[in-house]
């Protein structure tokens, strides 16, 4: 599973981080072709779950990084789930 936790860093001032949102991702299944399908939960600041979704046909072999924007791009534009 990976955990993206976003925070808010006000002026750059450390002391006053918070956190304001968090994504999980859990890999649900192996396809063929080393592909991928994975779960996206979505919480708020608080640890309420807000959004639930899933990637599906991630190439494995992309890595992390283009999972994460996979997720981000369907969790801000529904359309591309």
């Amino acid at each position: 599973m990976l955990r993206l936790t976003l925070e808010i860093v006000p002026f750059g001032n450390e002391s006053r981080t918070r956190p304001i949102g968090m994504m999980h991702i859990g890999l649900q299944q192996v396809t063929a072709g080393n592909m991928g399908h994975y779960r996206v939960y979505c919480y708020a600041a608080d640890g309420e779950l807000t959004t639930e979704f899933q990637v599906l046909d991630h190439q494995r072999d992309g890595g992390a990084w283009e999972l994460v924007r996979r997720a981000a791009e369907a969790y801000v534009v529904p359309e591309t789930r």
